[in-house]
């Protein structure tokens, strides 16, 4: 009997260590190669920019002030987006405070 189990015991061993190497084998969650998410088709491309506009505030020094104004640029394309972003920075005193960037819904 003492045979009997040495030969089951020499079987089982294997078979265990078999069996927990099993899930070192396995796919991750995911799948083997991730797949990327596909980019979003709908949105828009938009833009800021800013430029100061000067004005004299009634006051004992007479000193120049500010006022910044913003224009907010959206467009369906890239391409159009640019050429207004282009027409607003190639003016005097605009700055560029938000490249196009695209923007989805």
């Amino acid at each position: 009997m003492s045979t009997k189990m040495r030969r089951s015991a020499r079987t089982l061993l294997p078979l265990l260590l078999c069996a927990a190497a099993l899930p070192l084998g396995a796919a991750p969650p995911g799948g083997l190669s991730p797949v990327t998410p596909s980019p979003a088709t709908f949105g828009t491309w938009e833009a800021t920019v800013r430029w100061a506009q000067p004005h004299d505030v009634q006051g004992p020094t007479g000193s120049v002030h500010y006022t910044y104004t913003y224009a907010h640029i959206s467009a369906t394309t890239q391409d159009s987006c640019e050429v207004q972003l282009d027409g607003y920075a190639s003016q005097r005193g605009v700055t560029v405070v938000d490249y196009c960037t695209f923007v989805p819904y």
